[in-house]
């Protein structure tokens, strides 16, 4: 993460990325059940947050998460896409995921990922499915529920770590 995260929730633990490879290297990282990455993942290894340039930077950080995540963990994502961007609509079918738009990269500030580089990321996680924003907006306390896109302005897309 770019900055520190404070929790006061007592099932919640954030670690700096320091503190983690600490509790890696000595062996007393647990493994996890969900990774979640809301907007973030796209920026790394481009530098705009004192992190060293690394063009694979995205799919190193979904890797390393492969790879201290629980046997059935979940991946939570959301980044943007070329599909929103392009059609103003979310593919719903791997079909639609090609025929939209094209990767792009806004140096150095983040990734728009498309039909090449999205697989790539989510290379070891199998899609389990989508938030639908309609739903997530139900709420009772907005008077546009439905009607209007998520808060978030990215679609969450869950997957589940494949057994290999």
């Amino acid at each position: 993460e770019y900055a520190k995260i404070i929790t006061d929730h007592p099932n919640v633990t954030a670690l700096e990325p320091h503190e983690f490879f600490q509790r890696v290297r000595a062996g007393i990282l647990p493994r996890f059940d969900v990774v979640v990455t809301a907007s973030s993942v796209e920026h790394s290894g481009l530098g705009r947050y004192n992190d060293a340039l690394n063009p694979w930077g995205d799919l190193i950080a979904i890797a390393r998460a492969f790879c201290v995540s629980a046997r059935h963990a979940r991946l939570v994502i959301a980044v943007p896409t070329t599909f929103q961007m392009s059609v103003k609509r979310e593919a719903t079918t791997e079909e639609e995921a090609m025929k939209f738009g094209t990767d792009w990269l806004g140096f150095n500030g983040a990734r728009t990922y498309g039909p090449v580089r999205y697989p790539y990321l989510v290379t070891n996680w199998q899609f389990a499915h989508r938030v639908d924003p309609a739903r997530a907006n139900r709420t009772g306390c907005n008077p546009h529920c439905g009607k209007e896109p998520p808060a978030w302005g990215q679609i969450v897309y869950v997957f589940q770590k494949r057994d290999h």
